[in-house]
């Protein structure tokens, strides 16, 4: 359909004399909506939501929900979903960022790959809100409309500005990649009101504003633009804002814009209405601006073209083609990027601009050096200009990285860290190993990378037992661009493998990462036993893992995660080892009992054998102790009916999520004190491949082989029900009490324990406090200097050796923490869902028990004397 045809179908669906169409999808009535009253009219069905095309329902299953950090949707907002683009809107009650109320667009994804990169959208309609967007009396519905579109109608009444009634309406067509968004205001006062400015509020999330004609605002503070149109990008993801009603004023602020489209005044018992369409496309930002010329009638010609390698004239697929602007009907204009897109699978190119007007243009191929363009070109109105632009073949990063002991070949990652004038390296969205963001993984150890010419920093890693290879290269064009490196392992971690427990893959509806990239990833970071924990899905990694060659250095454990996919959740549970499934993810996609006594029960004959871990148990919304009224003071469950404590561990650690281990080890001990013996276990719950890194945190399990490949699903078990594990995400910890390691129980009746304390942590992994506690409270700190040598603890002046002894007069459960306070950036990044700086090195023990009175048991201190 052409743009002015869906503009024409968008203008015929003002609310008129015709009246609404509204669904109600629990009855699946719909009713029509006439002088302010609602009364049932025969059911009517949708063509285009009978055929698939079209969802317009309240969310009541989180595989509804959107993928990526920014996701914000829960169940109970809105979906309007059709064969191009997902947008979520807040229920009334979701608040979310700045905005006071729901009803706000908070998610916005391409179907075609769900991946939500958005903030949050909302109506600004009076200057210096105090507390912007905030209503009572709100509502939400569904809706209805012609040409077979469907939409959300929310309504309130504004709390800062009593007796401003706010109507917001986001329509959706089938087959259409523009959201149209209608806000209605109505002074229902006696008084005439300012309602100057008219517009938006955009928090653009993880995505880097464009303002059409003006570019990225880079400047600090705030930047004012005038533009047809603007957006937000990021990897193959953009959403673009359009209006009819002239210029968009911005003013822009890092993430944030404050948009105006109109100014006016509202007079007593009167409504005004805006309108704006929200397009959602892929990272070619002109079908944003070919929509918002069309839409306002400029007079607009062509640019045209193909990209050929220089050599060969094969096309070339994925340029950047950048348009800049330079003459406006004969006044010359800043230098100003004005839009741009990518080349297709044959090197074609084809965009709109308005006429009568002169443009630069700039071709970027990643890897590739194109031909310099310094001539301005005319555009008439009407007619195209037509250009051929010819790039260098792929520039060729080889790489060969081996072990500096054996010699032999290593998975590894190779980042990139830009030295300026350079601009950063970005390989693509964090979905891939073999390339994601500045980072690649590699299964081999040798191979070559296409990567672009500039002065890098490079940095080899294989994850926490090995010292990184750092060289500084000038990668150029032409030129032979090889790096050979060798990579020290230089933490020995004999008696212990690594395993990271509950990985997901694109089984789980909010991971988009293959099996492929998922092992390739595991083997770089040197992962030496994963444990997949897909969403209500077995998935066994074994046959990825030998297509792959890396039997020798990986093994896997097959997994499932047991998640409530609707509003009746009673938590996330985790049970390895189990069978795999093989049928699709739609036959086995809901957990088969909600009363966890009933569940637990289901689990143990289902699944013989294996072990039920309980996954973030004190998350707010979702966590199984959090659902049944657990009180951390008292340690106990307040709602007992179907609470179950037949599990075997507690996922103290997910990933980088750093604030919520504190809590749950707190939850440890309070169930140890209780005597329900629960093993403290860690794991990345990693859905992309950067910033979720595989392998942070790793569990080091005890093993009699420190052979990945002998290591057998039965030992596994053994170790973890044992307690005989370390939690790490790059400090290693040996720690004895009487020489047994922890999980054991020691029995000494004599008033004092023998401790051994033994520290390790590659040179690029910071350590500075290390805490031994009893019964969860410090009984010794140290505090050691920030310093590169393997061995942190004892020091060769540290007066005990790392030897030394504490009181245990009673029973009593003693563990180790070990802390740094350096960022593990560049080669662990930043956790990307939180502010501030990137992640520190954290590593803890499983308990050691002591019984003090020699009656073979620990027996928990009295309530008095506990840390809590």
């Amino acid at each position: 359909m052409q743009v002015r045809e869906r503009c024409a179908s968008f203008s015929r669906w003002l609310i008129g004399p015709v009246g609404l169409i509204l669904i109600v999808l629990s009855a699946c009535t719909f009713f029509v909506q006439r002088e302010g009253e609602l009364r049932p009219r025969v059911k009517v069905t949708n063509p285009a939501v009978e055929r698939g095309e079209l969802r317009a329902e309240k969310i009541t299953d989180r595989r509804d929900l959107t993928m990526g950090g920014w996701t914000q949707g829960t169940l109970g907002d809105y979906l309007l979903e059709n064969k191009r683009i997902k947008i979520v809107v807040s229920n009334p009650l979701h608040v979310t960022g700045k905005a006071q109320s729901g009803g706000e667009i908070i998610d916005i994804a391409r179907t075609e790959d769900n991946l939500d990169y958005f903030g949050h959208l909302y109506p600004r309609y009076t200057s210096g809100n105090i507390l912007p967007y905030r209503f009572t009396g709100i509502s939400a519905k569904l809706t209805g409309y012609e040409n077979d579109a469907v939409g959300v109608i929310v309504t309130g009444e504004d709390v800062e500005h009593p007796g401003i009634l706010v109507q917001n309406e986001y329509i959706l067509e089938p087959n259409s990649s523009v959201l149209r968004i209608v806000t209605r205001l109505t002074n229902t006062t006696t008084a005439t009101l300012s309602m100057t400015p008219v517009g938006d509020d955009v928090e653009w999330g993880a995505t880097s504003i464009f303002v059409g004609g003006y570019g990225v605002p880079h400047q600090r503070g705030a930047v004012v633009t005038e533009s047809d149109w603007l957006c937000g990008f990021a990897d193959d993801f953009s959403v673009g804002i359009v209006t009819k009603q002239g210029k968009i004023k911005g003013t822009h602020m890092g993430t944030t814009s404050e948009l105006t489209y109109q100014e006016a005044t509202l007079g007593p018992h009167q409504s005004l209405s805006y309108e704006r369409y929200l397009m959602v496309a892929d990272k070619s930002l002109s079908r944003i601006s070919d929509f918002a010329y069309e839409l306002n009638d400029i007079p607009y010609g062509y640019i045209a073209g193909r990209v050929l390698e220089m050599a060969t004239q094969k096309p070339i697929a994925d340029a950047d083609i950048r348009i800049i602007s330079g003459r406006v009907k004969g006044e010359p204009l800043p230098a100003r990027p004005f839009t741009r897109c990518y080349t297709n699978a044959d090197g074609e190119f084809n965009l709109m601009v308005p006429g009568e007007a002169s443009y630069f243009i700039q071709v970027r191929a990643f890897g590739r050096e194109a031909e310099q363009r310094r001539t301005s070109f005319n555009v008439i109105t009407g007619a195209s200009y037509v250009t051929e632009v010819k790039v260098s073949p792929p520039n060729v990063f080889y790489y060969r990285v081996v072990d500096a002991d054996t010699g032999k070949l290593l998975p590894c990652k190779i980042t990139f860290l830009a030295i300026p004038p350079t601009e950063h390296l970005d390989f693509g969205a964090p979905v891939k190993a073999e390339g994601a963001r500045n980072a690649y993984c590699s299964a081999t150890g040798e191979g070559e990378i296409v990567v672009s010419a500039g002065q890098y920093r490079v940095i080899v890693s294989r994850g926490i037992e090995y010292a990184t290879f750092e060289k500084e290269m000038a990668i150029t064009y032409g030129r032979e661009n090889r790096l050979e490196a060798q990579l020290k392992r230089v933490i020995d971690t004999s008696g212990y493998v690594s395993a990271d427990i509950g990985v997901r893959t694109e089984q789980s509806y909010d991971c988009p990462v293959s099996a492929r990239d998922r092992v390739i990833a595991a083997a770089a970071e040197g992962v030496e036993y994963i444990v997949t924990g897909d969403s209500n899905y077995a998935t066994d990694l074994g046959l990825t893992i030998r297509e792959l060659g890396l039997e020798t250095v990986l093994n896997s454990c097959t997994g499932k995660r047991i998640e409530f996919m609707g509003e009746e959740t009673t938590g996330k549970f985790l049970v390895f080892p189990v069978q795999a499934d093989t049928g699709s993810v739609a036959e086995v996609s809901q957990a088969p009992e909600t009363i966890p006594a009933r569940l637990f029960q289901y689990l143990r004959k289902t699944y013989p054998g294996a072990l039920v871990a309980v996954d973030r148990p004190l998350f707010p919304d979702e966590g199984y102790f959090t659902l049944f009224g657990y009180n951390p003071k008292s340690g106990q469950v307040e709602q007992q009916k179907g609470f179950s404590y037949d599990f075997d561990a507690l996922l103290i650690w997910e990933g980088k999520r750093m604030g919520a281990i504190r809590d749950a080890r707190e939850l440890m001990y309070q169930m140890l004190f209780q005597e329900h013996s629960y093993i403290p276990i860690g794991g990345s719950n990693s859905c992309f491949t950067f910033g979720e890194e595989t392998g942070y945190p790793r569990v080091y399990f005890a093993s009699p082989s420190d052979n990945p490949a002998e290591v057998t699903e039965e030992a596994f078990v053994k170790a973890i029900q044992a307690g005989r594990v370390i939690v790490t995400n790059g400090p290693f910890i040996r720690f004895t009490v009487n020489g047994q390691g922890p999980g054991s129980l020691v029995t000494d009746t004599d008033g004092v324990v023998d401790c051994v304390l033994e520290v390790y942590a590659a040179p690029w992994v910071d350590v500075e406090v290390i805490e031994i506690s009893k019964d969860g409270i410090f009984a010794k700190q140290i505090y050691q200097p920030s310093i590169t040598e393997i061995q942190r603890y004892p020091r060769q002046r540290t007066p005990d050796a790392g030897r030394f002894q504490l009181r245990a007069t009673q029973d009593v459960i003693i563990d180790v923490i070990v802390r740094g306070r350096k960022s593990m950036d560049p080669v662990v990044a930043p956790f990307s869902y939180e502010e501030g700086g990137g992640v520190v090195p954290f590593a803890i023990t499983g308990p050691i028990f002591v019984d003090a009175n020699g009656n073979g048991k620990y027996d928990p201190p009295p309530a008095d004397r506990r840390g809590w």
